[in-house]
């Protein structure tokens, strides 16, 4: 195992700068990712209140699950226009 990480770390030792910059960067990237310290906080489907800033408006916002929707009316409804 050491020959190998041996030959791996002489291989790394070749690379341009810049490369190896990258290289350190997405390998800690991967750390974190891994050890979560990159995960958000799970705030999707809960109710809350939205301020508007500088007066005293407030909005409730309901989460709305995630899909797909036809916008507009059937062709066949009465009183529909074309447009």
């Amino acid at each position: 195992m050491t020959a190998i990480l041996k030959r791996k770390n002489a291989e790394f030792g070749k690379l341009p700068a810049h490369m190896k910059e990258r290289l350190n960067l997405l390998f800690i990237l991967l750390i974190l990712a891994q050890s979560n310290l990159l995960a958000q906080p799970d705030t999707s489907f809960k109710i809350y209140e939205q301020n508007v800033p500088g007066s005293s408006i407030k909005f409730k916002m309901m989460p709305v699950k995630g899909g797909s929707f036809t916008m507009g009316s059937p062709e066949n409804e009465p009183g529909r226009d074309a447009d």
